[in-house]
């Protein structure tokens, strides 16, 4: 028994002994390869945002000079121009990027087959296209209800966008103009917390380079603090814009009806049932969106 024990230990130390060598066989054949991969990620990270950032202007431009352009003024157009200049610009810089990236990540790939090593695995949870509907929309064991943050949902297909179009769910390009437009997007929350919808906010390829204030922007046109209250959760899963408050005896999704709409958002129209069904959710077609 002595023996055996002993040949186990021996056996176990070797086993510890060739994984840490293969590791480090592995490290080091990565090691420049993985010099350029981080490098040509921060570089495509960084002209994604420019990119997002100019493209967003352009929006905004768009929509404030809107009425000028359908009526051919000069000053619109020059407006508009300088922002589509900037765009285009910020366009080819991230074509460069995206040139560079797209060679280390074959580069890495390739690499990492030869070396036997595997790649990193995608942040989150794969779900099959056929099981999206129980997954996102039916929420099927309550994971979405009961976490303390919204989905993002990577769809690189588009397969899923479409599902929730289709589903009767509310998808606002953050690209459009007349998308992100504060009373269209207030009638879009409202109507899904009414319906038990889902409210989703489609990134397209430009995940990258939408961080938090950059997707915060057409929310708190609509109210300063609405984007805040919308993502904030408790650990139940509980939105702080579902929450009562003290001085109106009402939830604070409330505080966006207008007076003038309170014949199809009154208190009346909303059901506790239904407001817990409600879901906001961030879609991009990008596999490597902004973290």
């Amino acid at each position: 028994v002595q023996r055996t024990d002993e040949l186990v230990e021996e056996w176990e130390s070797w086993f510890e002994d060739t994984r840490l060598e293969e590791d480090f066989r592995q490290k080091e054949a990565m090691r420049s390869v993985n010099a350029e991969f981080d490098q040509a990620l921060a570089a495509h990270e960084a002209a994604q945002e420019t990119l997002a950032r100019a493209k967003a202007a352009m929006r905004n431009r768009e929509k404030e000079h809107g009425i000028g352009l359908a009526a051919g003024q000069a000053e619109a157009r020059m407006a508009c121009e300088s922002a589509d200049a900037e765009l285009q610009k910020a366009d080819q810089a991230a074509i460069a990027a995206q040139g560079r990236f797209d060679k280390a990540n074959v580069a890495r790939l390739a690499a990492l087959e030869e070396c036997g090593a595997s790649p990193d695995a995608l942040p989150g949870r794969e779900v099959d296209v056929k099981d999206l509907n129980n997954v996102l929309i039916r929420d099927v064991g309550e994971r979405i209800g009961k976490s303390s943050k919204w989905p993002l949902l990577i769809d690189p297909s588009d397969c899923g966008r479409k599902l929730l179009l289709y589903a009767g769910c509310s998808v606002a390009s953050f690209w459009r103009p007349e998308d992100m437009d504060p009373k269209r997007l207030r009638i879009a929350l409202l109507s899904m917390l009414r319906a038990g919808g889902i409210l989703a906010v489609d990134l397209a390829l430009f995940g990258v380079g939408v961080d938090r204030s950059l997707l915060a922007s057409p929310f708190e046109q609509v109210r300063p603090w609405l984007f805040e209250e919308l993502v904030a959760r408790s650990a139940e899963g509980r939105s702080r814009l579902l929450e009562v408050q003290a001085s109106t005896k009402r939830a604070r999704f409330h505080e966006l009806v207008e007076k003038d709409e309170k014949k199809n958002f009154g208190l009346e129209h909303f059901d506790d049932e239904r407001i817990s069904k409600f879901k906001f959710v961030v879609v991009t077609a990008t596999e490597r969106p902004h973290k």
